[in-house]
Parts: structure tokens; sequence; C-alpha cells
């Protein structure tokens, strides 16, 4: 009936989910582990929109001012609208005043938030894509329930968990760190930039090493009554 693929139709599927790994794998490299840095040499001067500063303009924490932060960067006459939010019709606009910090001297928090939690993502996602291209070669080659696979697909996931957490922490403990104390305590909001796809991802690879388990399980057992 059409439900059982062809060796033919299995070799183009692992072909496609390699080359999507290939090219998950370069993108996580360059925006997770070479743009951070690259970031790292001008992480102490300002961002001048150069076009390597674009390249690693992940190294400024961006922080929401306070009255207290606008008047110090715009004067002290600044202050954001009274209303709080002006309304257009289709969309509600509340104005609110960002900046990009650069530290003189870059301490452990800055590079915690900005660089330190980027690289967590470089480094986990690289491991992760690794481990599933190694199975989608499998697919390719006709044999997706080797007992390898199982384990792969479990050090995917929990490669993915322990980078979601490790990057929230660096995130949380870098943030609060850099906008709490030192000379930007009272210039700023404080606020949490938080990522959790990497925990449901993490959650649905190990599910997936389960089911492969029991696939090279099913697959010994058929074997065993031919």
């Amino acid at each position: 009936m059409g439900l059982v693929m062809s060796a033919t139709d299995r070799k183009a599927v692992g072909v496609v989910l390699e080359v999507a790994l290939w090219l998950a794998l370069v993108n996580i490299v360059v925006s997770g582990v070479i743009a951070p840095l690259v970031g790292l040499s001008s992480i102490d001067r300002p961002p001048d929109g150069s076009f390597w500063d674009q390249i690693g303009g992940s190294e400024h924490v961006e922080v929401e001012l306070s009255e207290e932060g606008i008047a110090q960067a715009l004067g002290p006459n600044a202050a954001l609208p009274e209303g709080g939010s002006a309304d257009l019709g289709d969309v509600t606009l509340t104005p609110k005043v960002t900046a990009q910090v650069t530290f003189a001297r870059a301490g452990w928090a800055d590079l915690l938030a900005t660089v330190g939690s980027d690289l967590v993502f470089g480094i986990c996602g690289t491991a992760a894509c690794f481990l599933l291209w190694r199975v989608a070669r499998t697919v390719r080659r006709g044999v997706p329930f080797e007992a390898a696979n199982a384990t792969r697909l479990y050090a995917a996931g929990l490669t993915c968990l322990a980078g979601g957490i490790l990057q929230l922490l660096a995130s949380a403990i870098g943030q609060f760190a850099v906008t709490a104390y030192g000379p930007l305590a009272g210039l700023t909001y404080m606020q949490l930039s938080l990522n959790l796809g990497w925990l449901p991802l993490g959650i649905v690879l190990c599910a997936l090493g389960e089911v492969f388990r029991r696939g090279v399980a099913l697959e010994a057992d058929t074997k065993g009554l031919v």
C-alpha cells in the first residue's frame, strides 16, 4: 500500500536530513561561536555600525533606561512621554529608551550575560547537530535502528536540556549582576531575556531516543523469529 519506504526513498530522506543538519550546524557555529569570539575584539568599544561590529554585535548588554538613566544619556531635561503609550488605531506604541552598554573593562558579569550565554548556545548546539547528523547518516544508509542511534538521540536531548539550563543561568546571573550593581545601579530597569526553546527540543529528542531504543529491541526480536 506504499506504507513501507523503499531503499531509494530512505536514502533521499537521509540526504535531505544531512543537508539540513549541516546547514543548521554552519549557522550555529557562525552565530554562536565565531560571532561572539569576533565580538570580544571590540567589547570595550561602543558599537560603530561597521561590518565586523554587526557580525559580533551581541557582546554589548542592552538595557532599558530608567528616568535617571535617560537623564544621564540624553540630558537632564529628557523624559519619556507622560501618557506612557500612543494609540494609533491599529497599533498601540509604548515608548521606552534602550541603550547598549559598553564597559571600559568588561568584567565576568558582562561576559556571562552576552558572550558567555551565546557561547553556551553555540557549543551545545554544535554538539547536538553533530549527534543528529550521525543519526541522519544511518537513515541514508538504510539502517536507522542501529543501537548507537538511541544513545545519540538521548545524548543530543540531554545536551539541549543542559545547554538550555546553562544559557538561562548565564543570562540571568550576568544580566542581574550587570544591571543591579556597579555603574549601572539606578540607571536601568531590571530585565531578563529568557530563551526556553532548548527545553522542549531536549525533551522531544530524549523521547525519540526512547522510541529508537524500542525500535532496536523490536528489530532484534523480529530477527530472532526469522
